[in-house]
């Protein structure tokens, strides 16, 4: 199969559960699928989905997992301002991977669908630099795969997110974290989190820019801390006393000169 993609209608296709089309040459995805209800599972890795329709799976409402790997779909979903509608009709799905699809950031609202049994989520080998934001009514997720992407730390909001989605892993290998006292609480959440099972693998780029694995720097996390609040309050304190030596001679001199200065001001 090869050409861009039409709207396709299957005759005789109630009885179809799987379908693959992987690695056929489709140069575009704007169309959709007709007489296919029940296909549970559809790959269309390895297409080629600058151009998306936002309804191109609408025609799988009993979709339980999607392969979609390396289908371009990043530069899909940035031209077309529908995207975040991708998959509602799919609530039923419970495995979807689109890895290597040049994702930079994920569409607002993408998984923000109140999906019945999503369980694993396969975001890798993407640019995404922040934490995907699930509908708060899931609560089966039991794998969220995020290695090898552009993400520097999990911010607070995200860390809250995780821990309301319950019992799920979260894959963080090869994204280039930064240990700094910019990300500590991020550390701090490694390292009381059992929600990492790659833990020991991931590495960090620390203020001196040295790589060191991140279990290093939190086991000596009490002390890193420690240098981070010094580094806050010392300028602070400096700034403080510099201040007060500045208004103590301001007071000095006035006194010292009080008379020159009515003079001056009696004067002009």
């Amino acid at each position: 199969m090869a050409g861009d993609m039409v709207n396709v209608e299957f005759l005789n296709g109630l009885n179809l559960r799987v379908l693959s089309l992987r690695d056929n040459v489709i140069w575009s995805c704007e169309g959709n699928f007709a007489g296919v209800v029940n296909v549970e599972y559809f790959d269309m890795s390895g297409w080629t989905c600058n151009k998306l329709s936002f309804n191109l799976l609408y025609g799988f409402p009993n979709l339980k997992t999607l392969k979609a790997s390396g289908s371009l779909l990043g530069p899909g979903f940035v031209n077309n301002h529908d995207a975040r509608f991708f998959l509602r009709k799919n609530l039923r799905m419970q495995d979807i991977n689109l890895s290597s699809n040049r994702i930079n950031s994920i569409t607002k609202g993408l998984f923000l669908h109140r999906f019945e049994q999503l369980s694993s989520v396969n975001m890798s080998y993407n640019n995404l630099t922040t934490f995907p934001q699930f509908h708060a009514s899931i609560k089966t997720l039991k794998i969220i795969d995020l290695t090898f992407n552009s993400i520097t730390h999990l911010k607070n909001k995200d860390i809250k997110q995780i821990e309301k989605l319950g019992e799920v892993d979260i894959f963080l290998k090869g994204n280039p974290f930064q240990c700094s006292c910019k990300t500590l609480q991020f550390l701090k959440f490694l390292g009381q989190s059992k929600r990492v099972p790659d833990f020991l693998d991931l590495k960090c780029v620390t203020e001196k820019a040295s790589r060191r694995f991140m279990s290093e720097v939190i086991s000596s996390l009490k002390t890193f801390e420690i240098s981070c609040k010094t580094k806050f309050w010392l300028p602070f304190a400096v700034s403080i006393t510099s201040v007060i030596v500045l208004a103590i001679t301001i007071t000095v001199v006035f006194f010292r000169y009080k008379y020159v200065v009515e003079y001056f001001v009696l004067r002009f």
